[in-house]
């Protein structure tokens, strides 16, 4: 595995990774990253299916940007945007602070 401090911004080279292996070490660094906080992925190809995982996955928590397109590499920025869901407020109808009328 290789990390590297760039910037302040951890860069995750998943080049060296075997393919089965990347998309679980990639959850396992953004599941580990405090709100605001970013990290940088390198890849040999466009990880968009990786992206369609992680926005299903941990929907409303991560920005996606793209830094490098091709052809040969790919960079991404991936930033914790929101906290886990587990860790946001629940609705619940049983909280008598809310009323609704129908």
């Amino acid at each position: 595995m290789s990390i590297n401090e760039r910037e302040h911004r951890t860069e995750l080279d998943l080049r060296p990774i075997p393919h089965g292996a990347r998309h679980g070490l990639v959850f396992k660094v953004f599941d580990s990253l405090a709100l605001n906080e970013s990290f940088i992925i390198v890849n040999d190809h466009d990880p968009g299916p990786l992206r369609m995982q992680m926005e299903f996955m941990r929907h409303g928590e991560l920005n996606w940007e793209y830094l490098e397109r091709g052809p040969q590499d790919f960079r991404v920025e991936i930033k914790r945007i929101a906290p886990p869901a587990s860790q946001r407020p629940k609705a619940s109808g049983s909280d008598p602070s809310v009323y609704t009328r129908f």
